[in-house]
């Protein structure tokens, strides 16, 4: 089943660049540049907005709604989409209106190589975007397993844990820790926690590693991250403000092993 996950994440790869390098020999090179540069910056911001709006909402509002933890990040896709689109075709309409002609073309293979070359940064540009994107959907998965099995999901981890596994094997923490910093291993290791708590709020809570109880005062026994772990809103509660300040707690960063 592991190689699955590696087959399953190569081919998506594949996938990806075999995609942009069919439309850029079908539409040509500046509109598949054009459009891939629409793409992959309006799912970043989109990505970057899902990011920061449950902090944004709790600052608003002072609770976590779904209209604006789900609702804004899209409404940012789609604005930005648009916008990237209109300022692009107004910079670049003037060469697609008149078109130059050059005498001295590049030979058919070395423009095609050119193409590829081109092609292939954008592609990894957007791999790199999917595969951010693909770590923090998944460990939000890692955590609605972990609240449906508890610790028997990892003898038996399902699809999504293990293609996010796969997916850490092939990138470095160091790298995916920038890309998507609200899905870090401590953080995803204290929403477990709190998702234990959730369902057994009076159990003290043991480290395994160090078998000393579990420091819960700071954020396990927050009502607000509390509420979104019954609730199964894993999604929101990892991306909490409140989880970001409990992860710099000192106890709970030696607790999960954080230097």
């Amino acid at each position: 089943m592991e190689a699955l996950s590696q087959i399953s994440l190569g081919a998506a790869v594949l996938l990806i660049f075999a995609v942009c390098v069919l439309y850029m020999l079908i539409r040509g090179l500046l509109r598949t540049m054009t459009n891939l540069t629409v793409i992959a910056l309006s799912l970043w911001i989109g990505f970057l907005t899902w990011q920061k709006a449950p902090t944004l909402a709790y600052q608003w509002t002072n609770q976590t709604s779904s209209l604006i933890t789900t609702g804004l990040p899209i409404l940012a896709f789609v604005i930005s989409f648009i916008l990237i689109r209109k300022i692009l075709k107004f910079f670049f309409t003037p060469i697609y209106t008149q078109p130059e002609e050059y005498e001295d073309e590049p030979p058919p293979s070395r423009s095609l190589v050119g193409k590829l070359f081109i092609t292939f940064i954008f592609a990894s540009a957007l791999c790199l975007i999917a595969a951010a994107m693909l770590h923090h959907f998944t460990s939000i998965a890692e955590i609605r397993d972990h609240a449906k099995n508890g610790n028997l999901q990892n003898d038996f981890p399902s699809f999504a844990v293990r293609l996010k596994n796969s997916l850490s094997n092939a990138i470095p923490d160091s790298l995916m820790d920038k890309l998507d910093p609200l899905a870090s291993k401590p953080r995803v290791e204290l929403a477990k926690w709190i998702t234990s708590a959730s369902k057994t709020p009076s159990q003290v809570k043991i480290d395994p590693k160090t078998v000393d109880p579990l420091p819960r005062a700071a954020v396990i026994d927050n009502p607000e991250l509390l509420s979104l772990a019954k609730k199964g809103r894993f999604s929101t509660l990892l991306r909490h403000p409140l989880l970001t300040q409990a992860i710099n707690d000192p106890a709970i960063k030696k607790a999960l092993g954080v230097k």
